[in-house]
């Protein structure tokens, strides 16, 4: 009988072991007013190329740092779009990180991107869509993964950047 009690207490100890390791997937979107931090008070880490203010559901309100990574000028001006790839750090008020991989195309309407002034000037008309791969977390976000899609819109100094996707946290 004492055997069994103990095999009974050993499979109650791994099961919720295994439990309380169990990965949980569930959706995710976030969503940042963001600003290059000229016209306006917010202003970005020296490094960031756009930095915003905004919430990700479930989880409250959050800041964002973008930091490109590829971006083909040329293109841009020759086309009106260029291939784009940026890491986006997401930091919610309790300290906690995000960090995703984000791979897409920038577009400028009417080619504005290779119009006159437009090197010496900021803001002009830009929109994106790609994906976005999580690759590391902190704090509430230790071990995340997870995809999805991204996407901005910016004229002037102010713009509108969402993820839309799922999230695993373990």
């Amino acid at each position: 009988m004492r055997r069994l009690i103990a095999l009974l207490g050993l499979v109650t100890c791994l099961i919720a072991a295994s439990s309380a390791t169990a990965a949980t997937t569930t959706s995710f979107s976030a969503s940042f007013f963001e600003t290059f931090g000229r016209a306006t008070a917010h202003s970005c880490s020296p490094d960031a190329f756009l930095c915003g203010t905004g919430t990700v559901s479930g989880f409250g309100d959050a800041t964002e740092e973008v930091v490109l990574t590829f971006f083909d000028p040329e293109s841009a001006a020759a086309t009106g779009c260029s291939p784009l790839t940026l890491t986006r750090t997401i930091t919610l008020s309790d300290g906690s990180t995000l960090v995703t991989e984000e791979t897409g195309t920038v577009c400028f309407p009417g080619s504005s991107f290779g119009t006159r002034g437009s090197f010496v000037s900021f803001g002009n008309p830009a929109s994106f869509e790609g994906t976005y791969t999580i690759v590391r977390g902190t704090g509430v976000f230790r071990g995340a993964r997870g995809t999805g899609t991204s996407t901005f819109a910016n004229a002037g100094d102010g713009g509108h950047a969402s993820l839309s996707g799922t999230i695993t946290l373990r």
